[in-house]
């Protein structure tokens, strides 16, 4: 989930992740250098913080859109490392949307 500056609600599939950003597969692009704040859960970690958008790629339907994150909090940071750690020792690639 992403919530635009002007309050507006987007839902979007994550693809990937890393505790600098990730990529997101979204119906319409939004403008490269908008400030969001993305949600999503990971394992046990549920991620709340805030993100810049970078350039939209087209893809087969809609597109992937990277994100970076920005002043994303120490403790969080840990936490989803901590998460993506664990799912990579199960060999596992589940990662949901709320």
């Amino acid at each position: 989930m992403l919530r635009l500056e002007n309050g507006r609600h987007i839902r979007g599939k994550l693809h990937q992740v890393s505790t600098s950003g990730g990529l997101l597969h979204l119906d319409q692009p939004l403008a490269e250098k908008i400030k969001v704040e993305v949600m999503f859960h990971v394992g046990q970690c549920t991620v709340r913080s805030n993100a810049s958008m970078l350039f939209p790629m087209w893809a087969t339907q809609g597109c992937l859109q990277p994100f970076q994150f920005i002043d994303f909090p120490e403790a969080e940071r840990i936490a989803l490392d901590e998460q993506l750690g664990k799912l990579r020792e199960q060999g596992a690639s589940a990662v949901s949307f709320p």
